[in-house]
């Protein structure tokens, strides 16, 4: 066996020596269990067999130069094995060069290692103490501290916070830029949940061709029944329109009186377009209709007016009509006939929207036609619109002439603009009676007073009564065109 493959061999690779037998021929390898005899005191021991002592902390110089030579030897092996420079022995050798279990493995090489000269270690002259063994800990906290001095460590750090700091303003760039888009301003959402609107009144300053209106329009979205006010100093000042029913209209003249109204005059046609337009207009996708909605809307501005319950949302919008007409002929005709009367198709189409806090459609300004409107009211009841009696409704034809009936009545005379005196006298004793001043329409005492009152507002000096009921009954029947007149010749007494 060679050195090589004595180094390689476990502990437990004891090698087998065969021995010869009385008649000269070898024996069953056998492996060798006896023991090495010891030497005597006159025989020097070999080197080979000497088992070394365990060393105390006082012996440390030497333990440090033992292991210094094992390391010198082990390098030596280790460098003739891989150059092939250890021969195996011949089978002629020696029997003492045969392999010994009991010979300690690193003394027999130490033996053929030339000396070597002990290495002095760091702060060897400190002493025995400064050489003690340390752990692997104590070693590898050395190691680390020479590789990762304090400067090393500082800019590790710095960097870690450097990057840390870069981290959290990315995220809180990246938040506030999240928070600022979903804030931003965008038009009205489509399709709201609004409250359900049955009846609705609406101030009308429209110069459009289309539909010229400026007062206050009450009407029913169901059946149509509107009530109409004339704006003050505007083209329909004088106008005061009722229809029941959204078919009939009755105009109120300056008597009280209420006048049939073809629906072929231009204020009745005007009315009705603005209710066909208005109608419907609940929520913006009145305006806003959804093919509009396929990049034909720009946000201009978006502004919050009023305080508390009053807050409406302003909407300034840029339509691309033009672009809408080319590409949806059908729906542009039919938002011609719907959201916004008398429009061109034009781009860059401004028109302003208002929302309440409930997203009601509230208001409509379109400068280019003039179509102006703002929501006053509106609720979920239905509106009944005022329904003129039978005895104030007279025909526009024989107007003039019914002005002049002259009617007597306990010796009174007075003039009445109802069609007949029976009319006039039939609606005044219900007044008279409503007024407390009868029991009953057939008491003789209604038509005295309705005589009384007649004659007083249509005289030339006033007259003091002791019962309020003569005041109140002298508005009643200038209001009723029973007999028109001064109310203010008619005074309370005392």
């Amino acid at each position: 066996m060679t050195v090589g493959e004595r180094a390689a061999s476990g502990p437990d690779d004891d090698p087998e020596v065969s021995e010869p037998t009385n008649d000269g021929s070898e024996g069953d390898a056998t492996a060798v269990d006896e023991p090495v005899d010891e030497p005597s005191a006159d025989e020097a021991p070999d080197p080979a067999d000497v088992v070394p002592a365990a060393t105390t902390p006082a012996d440390e110089p030497e333990r440090i130069t033992d292991d210094t030579d094992t390391a010198a030897t082990l390098d030596a092996l280790s460098a003739a094995w891989h150059e092939g420079a250890v021969e195996t022995p011949d089978a002629e050798s020696d029997v003492s060069d045969a392999f010994d279990p009991d010979e300690p493995r690193l003394g027999a090489s130490t033996a053929a290692a030339p000396p070597v000269e002990p290495v002095a270690t760091r702060n060897a002259g400190a002493g025995a103490a400064a050489n003690v063994y340390r752990s692997r800990d104590e070693r590898n906290r050395s190691v680390y501290r020479r590789a990762n001095p304090w400067y090393r460590r500082l800019a590790r750090g710095l960097i870690a916070v450097c990057l840390f700091g870069a981290a959290a303003i990315g995220v809180y760039a990246g938040a506030r830029a999240i928070q600022g888009w979903l804030d931003r301003d965008q038009i009205p959402a489509a399709g709201p949940d609004v409250p359900e609107i049955g009846q609705t009144s609406i101030l009308i300053t429209s110069t459009a061709e289309a539909a010229p209106l400026q007062g206050t329009l009450t009407f029913d979205v169901d059946t149509g029944a509107f009530e109409f006010v004339g704006l003050a100093g505007s083209p329909n000042a004088t106008d005061n329109l009722t229809s029941p029913d959204g078919v009939s209209v009755y105009a109120q003249t300056e008597d009280g009186l209420w006048v049939p109204v073809d629906g072929t005059e231009p204020v009745v046609q005007s009315i009705d377009r603005a209710i066909a337009y208005l109608r419907d207009d609940t929520t913006a996708d009145a305006i806003l209709t959804n093919r509009l909605r396929r990049g034909y809307i720009d946000l201009v501005d978006q502004v919050d007016e009023g305080e508390d319950d009053d807050v409406r949302t302003r909407y300034e919008l840029a339509l691309g009509l033009e672009s809408f007409a080319d590409a949806f002929p059908l729906q542009w005709q039919e938002f011609q006939d719907t959201a916004l009367p008398g429009t061109d198709d034009v781009n860059n189409y401004r028109v302003t929207l208002w929302l309440d806090d409930e997203q009601v459609l509230v208001g409509v300004d379109d400068p280019a036609t003039g179509w102006r409107w703002e929501r006053l009211t509106y609720s979920s009841d239905g509106f009944e619109a005022l329904d003129p009696p039978a005895n104030q409704i007279v025909d526009p034809i024989t107007e003039a002439q019914i002005i002049e009936v002259q009617c007597t009545v306990t010796g009174v005379s007075w003039d009445t603009a109802l069609a007949t005196c029976d009319a006039a006298l039939e609606s005044g004793r219900a007044l008279a009676v409503q007024a407390g001043l009868a029991d009953s329409v057939a008491s003789p005492g209604a038509d005295l007073a309705v005589a009384t009152v007649c004659s007083t507002l249509q005289g030339d000096e006033p007259r003091e009564y002791d019962d309020d009921g003569y005041l109140v009954l002298a508005g009643l029947l200038v209001d009723a065109g029973v007999c028109p007149g001064d109310t203010a010749l008619v005074v309370q007494a005392g």
